[in-house]
């Protein structure tokens, strides 16, 4: 599993943090049609988002049924000029 590395990754800074995983902040810069992301949400990463350069990628209807079902406050999945990230701390 490719992704194995990255949960053991995870995993040791949840721990060495002192906090759940629900509050780790995971950036998926790339992530395309955002397969991981949700795959890590699935896992309790409640702070995993997905940002890609590509304006083609349309995650709008995706983002409103994660915050139904999820009840987040906030979009799982974005895009940006590639220039400027979209968080307040660019």
């Amino acid at each position: 599993m490719h992704l194995a590395p990255l949960l053991a990754s995870l995993d040791r800074a949840a721990h060495a943090s002192g906090r759940p995983r629900s509050e780790l902040r995971i950036l998926d810069h790339g992530g395309g049609g955002g397969n991981s992301s949700l795959f890590l949400m699935l896992l309790g990463y409640r702070q995993a988002q997905g940002l890609n350069v590509d304006e083609d990628v349309h995650h709008q209807p995706l983002n409103a049924f994660l915050r139904r079902k999820w009840g987040l406050s906030h979009d799982v999945f974005s895009t940006y000029d590639g220039q400027r990230m979209p968080y307040a701390d660019n």
